[in-house]
């Protein structure tokens, strides 16, 4: 077993980052539109930019390893064994001339698995939904007017994906409310009438996910475009040429996962249109600008002539995909976003620093009684060290697994367990069974700021609810078993304490329960937070509101992404 790590320092990292950068937009410019539809003037290839990044980076990176490995270890004989055929076989091409013999093993039931769920999703689309792309812009038209029929054209459409993001919009729609701006609308994804994010300040309209309306079927009639992707893909052994990478890139499981969401992105992307459309805001604010479904709403209201802010949700950090916005404007909660766009080419003027409203409730409301009324809110009784373990999307069973047995290892602590707001549940409901309620608990709706200020500690991989867990100066055990470095710079800021194997979670877990007073000291500097978060006096969502109040009353035309490919 070896680590990435061992083979790729930081510089090659960086390196390999701005080549995956380069090579994405060579691809959009010359494979995208050739491999995935428009809908709505909006390339589904462009689009989902973002995932695609990750695609090269991860790709170069295994690339760049089994080629060190192989020169180390003096291989002759090299077996990939990958569910991705294309994957298997373009690290195969990196290192010829380097072994004397390479192969590439696809076992069969990866391959019928594959083919399995993909013939499911396509027969069940085919029951429900159009064809034709023109009956199913009509049917959204039809259900878009119907949804917003009665309501108010709004002075500002803002939309959010997420619980967080919710948050950090009803502290801006308050604001903006106080600023006597407005009517507001919101556009509310993943969650029902029931669940919302509620404030006063103005209108929410709920849909219970992106790219799903009441009345309309998926979207059946991208099959011609999938079947001649398919043949160029095959032509290319499911790579494709893409400077300045040195070696084809392989995009077929990339490919083929966005035309298993094609029918739910071109749904979202003509929602987008028609609610702006139909509407007409003078601006459009949303939380993640990267991302394909608040990058659907820009993209509409640019093709409408509507100027569009991006509210920071998350932590900015210095790789590709925060590399680049499509907003008009960004709001940043720090200085270290704003440092890292006008680096890659945004103008200074398009970002501004207003720190993060979804804190200000949290910096204006601390208090020697927070801790006790957190707990006694969840129902916390029984005297033990608390540990609070935020997930996130993308982890693997394995990796709870080992995090929660290496937590539960410490006698007398008691896991609070927190799934991501957009993570299946059964994986954190296995854990819960097999460890038992007397050990775990499961949070899965709570206020995850209510979780922060009952816990003693926090365990996170690079969850930006470590800087949560900071501001109340809770201590922060940040676990990466991937054998990377670290993206997130708690660590090198002194926000937390890292870890890289189970024992060493173990052993900084004991080290916190066992400390006075139940809790170790917190390392946070004041410089890191400011950094990260902007100023913390409780003002981020006033600086947000007279900013749109500044944009909407400067009237000016859209201006389109930071870097076009």
């Amino acid at each position: 077993m070896v680590r990435l790590a061992d083979f790729i320092g930081p510089d090659d990292m960086r390196s390999l980052h701005r080549m995956a950068d380069e090579g994405t937009f060579t691809f959009l410019a010359t494979w995208g539109s050739r491999l995935l539809p428009k809908v709505s003037d909006v390339d589904l290839a462009a689009l989902n930019r973002l995932t695609l990044q990750d695609q090269i980076s991860n790709f170069l990176a295994l690339s760049v390893a089994l080629n060190a490995l192989i020169r180390r270890r003096a291989v002759e004989r090299c077996v990939i064994f990958s569910g991705d055929r294309a994957l298997g076989a373009a690290l195969g091409v990196s290192v010829e001339g380097l072994v004397r013999e390479t192969s590439v093993w696809n076992p069969f039931y990866f391959r019928a698995l594959r083919w399995a769920f993909g013939a499911a999703r396509r027969i069940t689309a085919r029951r429900r939904g159009p064809r034709s792309l023109a009956t199913l812009t009509d049917q959204v038209d039809t259900a878009v007017r119907r949804t917003v029929q009665g309501h108010p054209k709004p002075s500002v459409l803002i939309v959010a994906e997420s619980t967080p993001m919710a948050q950090t919009f009803a502290a801006v729609e308050e604001a903006l409310t106080h600023a006597g701006v407005g009517p507001l609308l919101r556009i509310q994804f993943g969650q029902t009438a029931g669940t919302l994010v509620d404030s006063s300040a103005q209108t929410i309209l709920p849909f219970p996910r992106p790219g799903a309306l009441p009345g309309v079927g998926a979207w059946n009639g991208s099959r011609t475009a999938r079947a001649a992707a398919q043949r160029i893909l095959r032509a290319n052994g499911g790579s494709v040429a893409v400077s300045p990478c040195p070696v084809p890139v392989p995009v077929q499981a990339w490919v083929d996962h966005l035309y298993d969401e094609v029918d739910r992105q071109a749904t979202l992307v003509l929602t987008a249109h028609a609610l702006v459309e139909h509407l007409q805001p003078n601006l459009v604010v949303v939380g993640n600008d990267r991302w394909w479904v608040g990058q659907a709403f820009v993209r509409a209201a640019r093709t409408l002539g509507v100027r569009t802010l991006c509210v920071q949700d998350g932590l900015g950090l210095d790789f590709p995909g925060w590399w680049w916005c499509t907003a008009d404007v960004v709001a940043a909660s720090g200085p270290i976003l704003r440092r890292i766009l006008i680096e890659h080419g945004l103008s200074s003027e398009r970002c501004v620093v207003t720190g993060q409203p979804r804190y200000d409730d949290l910096l204006q409301t601390g208090g020697p009684n927070t801790v006790s009324r957190a707990r006694e809110a969840l129902g916390l009784t029984q005297a033990c060290y608390r540990v609070l373990f935020a997930t996130q999307p993308g982890q693997d069973p394995g990796y709870l697994l080992t995090v929660v047995g290496a937590i539960l290892e410490v006698d007398k602590v008691h896991l609070m367990l927190r799934p991501h707001p957009s993570e299946r549940r059964g994986a954190h409901e296995h854990l819960l069974r097999l460890f038992g309620q007397d050990r775990i608990s499961l949070y899965s709706t709570e206020n995850i700021l209510d979780l922060v200020r009952a816990c003693d500690a926090l365990v996170t991989q690079t969850s930006s609810v470590a800087l949560e867990a900071a501001l109340l100066g809770k201590p922060v055990v940040t676990v990466n078993l991937t054998g990377l470095r670290d993206l997130t710079p708690y660590s090198e800021a002194g926000l937390s304490t890292p870890v890289e194997s189970p024992s060493a979670l173990t052993a900084a877990v004991q080290q916190l329960s066992s400390a006075v007073d139940g809790a170790g000291p917190s390392k946070v500097t004041a410089e890191a937070l400011e950094d990260l978060l902007g100023p913390r006096d409780g003002r981020a969502a006033a600086r947000v509101a007279a900013l749109v109040e500044s944009m909407l009353s400067n009237k000016g035309e859209a201006i389109g992404p930071s870097r076009a490919p």
